[in-house]
C-alpha cells in the first residue's frame, strides 16, 4: 500500500513538473520534459509494484483465476488494485490511465464477472 502512495505521489509530481515546463521556456527544458515523460510511463517503481502485488496476493490470483477464468491480465491488476481500496484516481496515477478509464474498467470487469448491478464489486473482490 505505502509502494502504491508513493508510486501515486511521484507520478503527480512528475504530472505538475510537465505542466510547468511546458510554459514559454527554452530548449533545454523541452529536454528535460521529454525525460520526465519518459519517466512517468516506463516507472521502475511501476514494475516492482506491479512484481510486489504478485507475491503479496499470489493466492488470490490463483482463487480469482479459478472463479473467473475469463479474466484478462490488465483484469486481474485492476482486481488487485481495488483489493488495497485504493481510490479511482491512485489507480489511474499507477497504470497511468485516467480515473474515466478506471471507473469504466470497473463496470466491465464486473460485467465479466457477472454481478448483479446491486452487487458491490469491491465487496466481491475482497471475498475472493
Amino acid at each position: 500500500m505505502n509502494l502504491a502512495v508513493q508510486i501515486t505521489h511521484k507520478n503527480e509530481l512528475l504530472e505538475d513538473l510537465e505542466k510547468e515546463i511546458k510554459r514559454p521556456a527554452g530548449p533545454d527544458l523541452q529536454e528535460v520534459n521529454r525525460i520526465l515523460i519518459a519517466n512517468r510511463s516506463i516507472s521502475e517503481d511501476r514494475l516492482e509494484f506491479e512484481s510486489n502485488i504478485q507475491n503479496i496476493y499470489e493466492g488470490f490470483y490463483l482463487r480469482l483465476a479459478k472463479c473467473c477464468p475469463t479474466l484478462s491480465k490488465n483484469d486481474q491488476k485492476l482486481a488487485a488494485l481495488i483489493r488495497l481500496n485504493l481510490s479511482s484516481k491512485q489507480m489511474s496515477t499507477i497504470l497511468n490511465i485516467s480515473p474515466k478509464s478506471i471507473d469504466q474498467s470497473k463496470y466491465r470487469l464486473k460485467q465479466k464477472i457477472g454481478l448483479e448491478v446491486s452487487e458491490n464489486l469491491s465487496d466481491f473482490i475482497n471475498a475472493v
